[in-house]
């Protein structure tokens, strides 16, 4: 905190950072309303804070249960969930297994947190939300660790500017070269052959290095695969393809494979241009970035770029 904050000035950032776990559902979260609200901080964190008095994400320094990080990979519409979401009664006693929605899995895991009753609305009742800003800042790091396992927050940081600058640079060929070292780092026992899987990965590594990434973003033209905001002024619009590497392959050279990923790109450029996944930024003063991502096997990357606006 700043030498001249007040201890009122503590205690909000405090709650701002741990607090927010509601399950009583009686009241909507309001750090000024703490005699009416029954809240909990997060125990971990604050015995944390108060152990080492820096602001951080303790809880989520521990990568997420892997059952956790499979379930979303098979339901990518929910990793970059966007609250308050409205679900069922019973939808939050679900017992963990693996084809339930994540969405009670996020909230018995502390993802989510109750943040109303509504029961005029009896199909509907509950809406949940993100409890604090540990959990928002903490998850993309989390779950790109849980993908690619350990990495310094520094290292992350450093892999997002150049990420970043590769970009706006129009440098395809760095970006291949990113995306290649890194889904390397993916476990073999976790790796799902289906594009589904490598969008959530994408994702992750996207989200993970700081970038806002929304998954499936929706629009009157339809839904993109993802869509980066990097500043006020620029949107980077991702399209993904996968094939699965052929069993009697082993005759295909690296080129092969490399060009083989690189029409997969093309493929995914074609269909932004088709389904027109830009059009709903032509009205706005932003600069649009359409990328075409093909990914040929287990990590062979293809990468075709073009500038959204002047392309049309």
């Amino acid at each position: 905190m700043e030498p001249e904050s007040t201890v009122a000035d503590l205690r909000k950032e405090i709650l701002n950072w741990y607090d927010g776990y509601v399950f009583d559902g009686r009241t909507t979260f309001d750090e000024t309303t703490s005699d009416k609200t029954t809240r909990v901080l997060n125990p971990f964190s604050i015995v944390n804070f108060f152990d080492e008095t820096i602001f951080k994400d303790y809880w989520l320094q521990a990568v997420p249960p892997s059952f956790l990080t499979t379930i979303i990979a098979n339901n990518l519409e929910f990793f970059n969930f966007n609250p308050p979401l409205r679900v069922p009664k019973d939808y939050l006693s679900a017992f963990i297994t693996f084809d339930v929605s994540p969405i009670p899995i996020l909230f018995q895991t502390g993802y989510l947190t109750l943040n109303g009753v509504f029961l005029k609305n009896k199909k509907e009742p509950y809406t949940l939300k993100i409890p604090n800003m540990e959990v928002e800042r903490g998850y993309p790091i989390a779950f790109y660790q849980a993908y690619f396992g350990p990495t310094d927050i520094n290292e992350l940081i450093s892999t997002g500017k150049i990420f970043r600058t590769a970009v706006l640079k129009r440098d395809a060929a760095a970006i291949e070269k990113l995306l290649e070292t890194s889904l390397a780092k993916l476990s073999s026992e976790r790796h799902i052959p289906m594009e589904q899987y490598y969008h959530s990965v994408i994702q992750a590594f996207i989200n993970g290095m700081g970038i806002d990434a929304g998954s499936q973003v929706s629009s009157f033209m339809g839904k993109s695969d993802l869509d980066l905001v990097f500043s006020d002024n620029v949107n980077v619009i991702i399209e993904v393809k996968f094939e699965k590497e052929p069993l009697n392959s082993s005759d295909l050279t690296i080129e092969d494979k490399r060009r083989k990923a690189r029409s997969l790109a093309q493929k995914a450029l074609e269909q932004i241009f088709e389904k027109e996944r830009s059009k709903h930024y032509f009205m706005e003063e932003k600069e649009v970035v359409e990328l075409g991502l093909g990914v040929f096997g287990r990590s062979k990357v293809g990468v075709l770029m073009r500038d959204g606006k002047n392309f049309r």
